[in-house]
């Protein structure tokens, strides 16, 4: 009918049939390896801040409505 950018799956196949090891692409690895020291450290002070919420998050949610 349309053009649409999804189309429907018809026949769902059964079980894992291509499974196995995934492929690490050596030049993906090396352009990422810079950005991973920072990467860790902001994950690291976003858990500590969460870590040190004054109120959990689900009261405030409730507190809000």
């Amino acid at each position: 009918m349309g053009n649409f950018p999804i189309r429907i799956l018809k026949d769902v196949p059964a079980g894992l049939k291509h499974i196995g090891r995934p492929f690490i692409d050596s030049e993906l690895v090396s352009t990422m390896a810079p950005e991973l020291p920072v990467a860790t450290i902001i994950l690291f002070l976003e858990h500590i801040a969460i870590s040190k919420c004054k109120y959990p998050i689900s009261s405030m949610s409730r507190s809000i409505n």
